[in-house]
C-alpha cells in the first residue's frame, strides 16, 4: 500500500535526479525523463514505487488524445508514466505544470487516500479502450 511516506520519498528524491531532456515531441510537448537502469539513485523497485505514487496521488489529465495520471508537485512539475503494469515501469516523465498537453476535460475523482484527487480507471494509452 502506497502512503504519504512514499509520496514524501518521491518529492524529496525528484529534485536530486539527473533528468534528461526528451527530444521526442520537444517542440509541442517539452518534457524530461529518468529511465531504468540508466538513472543513478533509482533501481527497478524505485521505478515501481514512483509509478505507484504517481497513480495513487495523481489526477487524470489529457496527453493529447490519451488520458494519463499526472502527479503535480509543489516544485511546479507534473510526473507521469506510460506502462500499464506499474511494477514494470522503466521510465518516469516530468513536464512543467503550466504546459498543457491537450484539452483538459477529465473530471477529478477521489482515491481511497482521503482527500487525494485521483482516478484509478484513467490509465489510457495507445490501443487502450479509454483513448479518445
Amino acid at each position: 500500500m502506497i502512503t504519504r511516506t512514499d509520496l514524501n520519498w518521491w518529492l524529496d528524491l525528484e529534485p536530486e535526479l539527473d533528468w534528461q531532456f526528451a527530444t521526442t515531441y520537444a517542440e509541442g510537448a517539452p518534457h524530461e525523463y529518468v529511465a531504468s537502469p540508466r538513472t543513478e539513485g533509482l533501481d527497478a523497485a524505485d521505478f515501481a514505487r514512483a509509478a505507484h505514487v504517481i497513480q495513487t496521488f495523481g489526477e487524470p489529465m489529457k496527453f493529447y488524445k490519451w488520458t494519463r495520471i499526472y502527479l503535480r508537485t509543489p516544485m511546479g512539475w507534473k510526473h507521469w508514466t506510460m506502462e500499464r503494469d506499474l511494477d514494470e515501469t522503466t521510465l518516469v516523465n516530468r513536464g512543467r505544470v503550466e504546459h498543457v498537453y491537450g484539452i483538459q476535460n477529465m473530471p477529478a475523482t477521489k482515491s481511497n487516500v482521503s482527500g487525494v484527487p485521483h482516478s484509478g480507471v484513467a490509465r489510457g494509452g495507445p490501443g487502450s479502450s479509454d483513448a479518445t
